[in-house]
């Protein structure tokens, strides 16, 4: 015996599904200090979580800005935190920590031309920098979602 009929059911999913909020879908959490890339993936993964944030998608990086908004400095146009996107040296190739390309409408400055493996800062701006591994930054840890 059916209670609902079927678009009684998917409206009452739907609206559920509006009611979970931000940091129910999303595992963030912002290291407590600055520290280059390597020592802030450490960080994380030593506080449980699997390495740097995967921000790939607009809710994802809504919520990070968000939750980064208070270290950001009046003096610096970047928000002070790494996340886990890398141009790989030689190819400069852009990828994001979990091996998927980053969407067309994501947006990078600071591009490879030969350096070496550059990792990913989110900014105020709306946009990810490509910087230094040796820049000191938080980290913006997060699970990766299979």
């Amino acid at each position: 015996m059916t209670f609902f009929n079927p678009f009684v059911r998917e409206l009452i999913f739907i609206l559920l599904q509006l009611s979970v909020s931000d940091a129910d879908l999303f595992n963030f959490q912002v290291t407590e200090t600055s520290q280059n890339v390597s020592r802030g993936e450490e960080l994380c993964r030593d506080s449980g979580y699997d390495g740097l944030a995967i921000v790939n998608f607009p809710e994802a990086y809504s919520f990070a800005l968000r939750i980064l908004s208070p270290l950001a400095s009046r003096n610096d146009s970047y928000l002070p935190a790494f996340v886990g996107v890398r141009s790989y040296e030689g190819t400069g190739e852009i990828m994001w920590d979990d091996r998927t390309a980053p969407a067309s409408d994501e947006h990078f400055s600071g591009q490879q031309n030969g350096q070496k493996t550059r990792v990913g800062r989110i900014t105020n701006t709306g946009g990810i920098k490509l910087t230094s591994r040796e820049s000191l930054r938080h980290a913006l840890c997060g699970d990766r979602k299979s």
